[in-house]
């Protein structure tokens, strides 16, 4: 998570690509199609930001928490701050990416929780039906004194 998180602000998307949950891979047409698509979304996100005057000055992942393992997978859940930057003030955005991986795997997968629960239990079905995360919070500004 923490090279995934150092790529982003250099707005580089290797580790992000490596590290997509199979599921989302999928969607996006396969393991060739996504290594494309994903730095490519992740820079319009990017771009948008810096369209409103905003730069990434940070995105910092903290410790996980909430790991749970359910049959052969592990979850966990990565708390994220990122925080942007603009000639009027500061936004500060905390959410959580959903860290999961198969037993004796190595390799831990990584899904962002931006889509609403029932579509992230279709395409996990393997996460416990009791797994919980919490809401998405609003950003919070700070403006420029």
């Amino acid at each position: 998570m923490k090279k995934v998180a150092a790529e982003m602000v250099l707005k580089k998307a290797d580790a992000l690509a490596t590290h997509t949950h199979p599921a989302l891979v999928a969607i996006l047409g396969g393991e060739r199609k996504a290594k494309e698509a994903l730095p490519k979304m992740m820079l319009a996100e990017m771009d948008k930001l810096e369209e409103l005057g905003f730069k990434v000055k940070s995105y910092t992942p903290a410790e996980p928490e909430n790991i749970r393992t359910a049959g052969e997978w592990t979850f966990a859940l990565v708390p994220t701050t990122m925080v942007t930057e603009g000639q009027k003030g500061t936004f500060t955005a905390k959410s959580h990416i959903l860290a999961c991986r198969k037993a004796r795997d190595p390799k831990w997968y990584l899904f962002r929780l931006g889509l609403p629960e029932a579509q992230v239990r279709q395409l996990l079905p393997e996460l416990p039906a009791d797994y919980t995360w919490p809401a998405k919070e609003p950003p919070k500004f700070e403006p420029k004194l």
